[in-house]
């Protein structure tokens, strides 16, 4: 560490982002909403994106979170295409 404290990381987090009761109650209500997702781990990907656009919603010109968006959305693709290719291992195997 820095020498800083974690009150002080997380003092510099609420200049950026809000103050921390402020900015997971907008993480929550969205999680409301993506609970509803069926997957459970597309559902976690989603959440993390959800996070990454309350940040933004704070600092829209963030460039982390704008490039965290889209790596958070390529583990979509990465979960669904190790699925099929285990599935397609599993196939194999039981044939």
């Amino acid at each position: 560490m820095t020498g800083k404290t974690v009150a002080d990381l997380v003092n510099e987090r609420g200049k950026t982002y809000g103050h921390p009761l402020d900015n997971f109650r907008d993480i929550e209500t969205g999680h409301v909403v993506l609970n509803k997702c069926p997957d459970p781990e597309v559902r976690q990907a989603l959440k993390m994106i959800w996070l990454k656009l309350c940040r933004l919603i704070a600092t829209p010109d963030h460039q982390d979170s704008i490039d965290d968006i889209g790596g958070y959305a390529e583990t979509i693709n990465m979960i669904h295409s190790e699925r099929a290719r285990r599935k397609e291992k599993q196939h194999e195997l039981d044939v």
